[in-house]
Parts: C-alpha cells; sequence; structure tokens
C-alpha cells in the first residue's frame, strides 16, 4: 500500500511539472503580417484575363511553442451582387511551394520563426480587362489559417484592401509598351 501511494505521488509530481512547464511556456502566437505585404505584381495578363500576386509573412511570435498550419487560404470580399461584370478568384501558396490545385500542405511554423505566402489575385472578365480595372471596386480580401499548437485547434483571420489603383498601377509596372 505505501508503495502504491508512493507511485501515485510520484506520478502527481511528474504531471504537475508537466503542467507548469507548458503553463510558463505558454500558447503559439500565429500572425499574418498582411499590412506589411508587397504591392500587388502583375504575373499575367491577356485581353480579358490578369494575375496578380502579393507576398507576406505568416509568423510565430511566440518565444517557445511550435505549431503547426494545418491549413490556409484566402478568399475575396467581391460577389458578384456587388460587381458582375468580372470574376475574381484568389489562391494562397508558401513561397517554394507553389501549386495549382489551390491546396496549402500543412507546415510546422516554429517560435520565432516566419513563412513568405503568397496571395495570388485572378480577374476574369468578359470585356477587356483594362476597362474592368477601371470600373472595379477596392477589393477586401481576407486569410485564414488553421493551426495547432500545444492547445486546441485554432482559427485565425486577416483582412487586408487592394485598389483599383494599386491593381492599375500593377498593370502599367507589368506590361511592355
Amino acid at each position: 500500500m505505501m508503495f502504491l501511494a508512493g507511485l501515485v505521488g510520484i506520478i502527481a509530481i511528474i504531471a504537475g511539472a508537466i503542467y507548469l512547464h507548458a503553463l510558463i511556456q505558454g500558447e503559439a502566437k500565429i500572425v499574418a503580417h498582411v499590412e506589411c505585404r508587397s504591392a500587388f505584381k502583375l504575373e499575367e495578363v491577356a485581353a480579358q484575363r490578369a494575375v496578380f500576386t502579393t507576398k507576406f509573412e505568416i509568423a510565430n511570435e511566440s518565444e517557445k511553442p511550435d505549431a503547426t498550419i494545418i491549413d490556409a487560404f484566402s478568399r475575396h470580399l467581391l460577389p458578384q451582387e456587388q460587381f458582375d461584370q468580372a470574376t475574381v478568384t484568389t489562391r494562397l501558396e508558401r513561397v517554394g511551394y507553389r501549386r495549382q490545385d489551390n491546396y496549402l500542405e500543412a507546415f510546422p511554423i516554429f517560435g520565432q520563426s516566419k513563412e513568405t505566402l503568397i496571395l495570388t489575385l485572378t480577374i476574369e472578365a468578359e470585356k477587356s480587362i483594362q476597362e474592368i480595372i477601371k470600373e472595379i471596386f477596392d477589393i477586401k480580401l481576407e486569410v485564414y489559417a488553421n493551426y495547432v499548437s500545444k492547445e486546441e485547434f485554432k482559427i485565425a483571420r486577416w483582412y487586408f484592401w487592394t485598389t483599383k489603383q494599386e491593381l492599375q498601377e500593377a498593370i502599367e509596372r507589368g506590361v511592355v509598351k
């Protein structure tokens, strides 16, 4: 009986130490620095289609705990009810791991580290892309990241805007005259 009480005491001490270690270590803090993103760059242009990209970092700003980005994706907030002259789509990828299937593989993000993500914005229209860019509204974009660290699964979301002026400037910079 004494042995059993000692064993329970040792297990309680170990469990308490693990709990204290986890408490001291804290939780991962995942932040997408969309406010520091690059200007949109024109990647491809055709008569009725334009593809733009911007880059930004996603970081684990905590000291110790690592996290795993399970999924991350983007979406635009320009529905066809608001602007029906073009179809807008977005895609999110990691630098060095670009894919065409709109799938971002899970990846670890260690404490005090960061990864660069690329958001691709595609605009397709029935008429000239030059005309559409002059008429389009500013576009609000969202980035979602689903991640897990020490505790439960978390979902984080960040917003930023692109203006029609920024897209026009990207076309002007990117088109050889």
